[in-house]
């Protein structure tokens, strides 16, 4: 494999960086940095790992903000002596969120820690710099302690937001199978896309319903579907709904397919969902309208582990959803798996492999529970 196409397996660029910045765009500009993200105590570069960095600059009168993301709390990415020429700075992200006031004690460096959604936010606290008490679901410090605006209730009209900036940025992706799992689906112009955010499930091993306020939000099909004709006339050919849940209601499904198939759409998609979901008549419906990958949280092959977790799903049900996609048409069905969760015995693993053995998954990957404050 060439080292061209390695680079465009291994980027990528997580979808709300390209929302936000296409929500801001209109006030600011964007400047991505790639660089080490991985930092030892002191905050100094231990390894080099390839991600990216969002830095926004404000024309005047707007002041500079340098947005940093920081999935997995690795805020240490703040001190790098080259971004602290900025002066104000901000992160979010779902970590950030759950843990802000943390974040902002612990990491001087960051000015703002944004929670929730970033693209009204954003708006606000740019408008808003030097006075940022009415900025809500904002946390800063004023006077040497920590301040924590009201939450900002979660927008619940998405189709406001114009679609993702994608060639605005010099990124070109092929289709490949997400969490550092070794196979590629296709060479076709590849690009992620969210139709809906959140989910109501109160799985513990997942910040989700956390990050979401437990609270499910939708795109309309019309406007999801206007999106892939954009996508389609951008050149790409296979799209991956980053949903957290895309299988939750059955009519919008089912006007998504009819969508993609009355404006003669190609483009091939995957996505993922719950197994316990009532949408699974609607499988066949999805593989006609060019759905090649579904993708099912199961997490373990031992209903007393599933049960910790607090999944609120059989064992019976998850043979049944793969089954049924299988039967469908649906090309590839993928399995998510995690070993060391909470009371979880060696008995219980070796259950959860031969599970996963059994099952009629095409592809499946094994991730350990890593547990985040918050």
């Amino acid at each position: 494999m060439d080292q061209d196409l390695k680079d465009r397996i291994k980027k990528y660029l997580p979808e709300w960086v390209l929302e936000v910045r296409r929500a801001v765009m209109e006030f600011v500009s964007l400047e991505l940095v790639e660089g080490p993200l991985s930092y030892n105590q002191d905050g100094l570069a231990t390894r080099h790992k390839r991600e990216w960095l969002d830095v926004r600059r404000c024309p005047q009168p707007l002041e500079p903000l340098l947005g940093i993301g920081a999935p997995g709390g690795r805020l240490p990415v703040a001190r790098r002596q080259h971004l602290l020429q900025r002066r104000q700075r901000g992160c979010g992200g779902g970590f950030a969120s759950l843990n802000a006031p943390l974040v902002k004690a612990q990491c001087p460096e960051v000015d703002f820690v944004c929670r929730g959604d970033g693209e009204q936010l954003i708006l606000d606290l740019l408008a808003q710099l030097d006075n940022p008490d009415a900025v809500a679901g904002l946390t800063w410090m004023r006077d040497g302690k920590v301040v924590n605006n009201p939450n900002r209730p979660a927008e619940r009209v998405l189709d406001q937001w114009p679609f993702p900036d994608r060639e605005g940025l010099a990124l070109d992706f092929i289709e490949s199978m997400p969490l550092d799992v070794p196979a590629v689906l296709s060479m076709d112009r590849y690009t992620t896309m969210q139709t809906s955010r959140g989910c109501p499930w109160p799985c513990v091993c997942c910040d989700i319903p956390a990050f979401n306020q437990g609270k499910w939000r939708s795109r309309s099909p019309r406007h999801v579907v206007a999106e892939l004709e954009h996508l389609r006339e951008q050149g790409y050919g296979a799209v991956y709904f980053v949903d957290d849940h895309f299988l939750l209601q059955p009519k919008r499904i089912e006007a998504i397919c009819k969508g993609i198939i009355d404006s003669g759409l190609t483009i091939r998609w995957g996505c993922e969902g719950r197994v316990d979901s009532v949408a699974q008549h609607l499988f066949p419906a999805m593989a006609k309208a060019h759905c090649r990958n579904l993708m099912f949280g199961i997490e373990s092959g031992s209903q007393k582990v599933l049960d910790r977790l607090k999944k609120e799903q059989t064992l019976e049900e998850v043979e049944t959803a793969v089954s049924n996609a299988k039967q469908a048409g649906i090309e590839i069905v993928h399995g998510f798996f995690t070993v060391g969760n909470p009371d979880e015995t060696v008995a219980d693993m070796r259950a959860t492999f031969d599970f996963a053995a059994r099952l009629k998954i095409d592809t499946f990957n094994f991730n350990r529970l890593c547990v985040y404050r918050g």
